[in-house]
């Protein structure tokens, strides 16, 4: 059975575990302009969750378990390092995202989808296969036209019309 000390050497994993759970359903909703707060407490979490781990750290071994959870110094170093470097990851890729996918802030129906970048030929592709297979509609040569594509309100209107 389970003691207090084994749930108490997993508390980093646990931590991390419920704090991401809790980002998601967060993020579910909350609208485009508000998500930003959910990528610097997503970072915040990750800092947190990387003091735990040195905070917590013990002077030897441990285990948990019986034996099947292990809590030792390279484990913490490699927990830290990967804590950190996501967080990291997390703040440089911020710039590239907002600079490269512009169009995802905020889509509204009136969004240039391929022009902005949103969408490639293969995630042309992929949302055509998408909606053939969740509507039943049946894709001719023509329907694989840019114009069908062009704004989420155009792409509305062609599954209204397949329909």
């Amino acid at each position: 059975m389970p003691t207090f000390n084994d749930f108490l050497i997993l508390l980093p994993e646990a931590y991390l575990t419920v704090a991401a759970c809790v980002i998601l359903l967060m993020d579910a909703f909350l609208k485009g302009g508000q998500r930003v707060a959910i990528h610097w407490l997503s970072i915040i979490v990750l800092l947190v969750g990387a003091w735990l781990v040195i905070d917590g750290q013990p002077a030897t071994a441990v285990s948990g378990f019986s034996g099947m959870f292990i809590r030792d110094p390279v484990a913490e170093i490699l927990k830290v390092f990967s804590l950190l470097t996501t967080a990291l990851m997390f703040i440089y890729s911020r710039g590239y995202l907002r600079d490269r996918f512009p169009a995802l802030a905020n889509v509204e129906a009136t969004t240039p989808l391929l022009q902005s970048g949103a969408v490639d030929s293969l995630g042309f592709l992929e949302l055509m296969t998408f909606l053939s297979e969740e509507f039943g509609i049946t894709l001719e040569d023509e329907d694989f036209d840019a114009a069908n594509l062009e704004t989420p309100g155009k792409l509305a209107d062609f599954v209204e019309r397949k329909l």
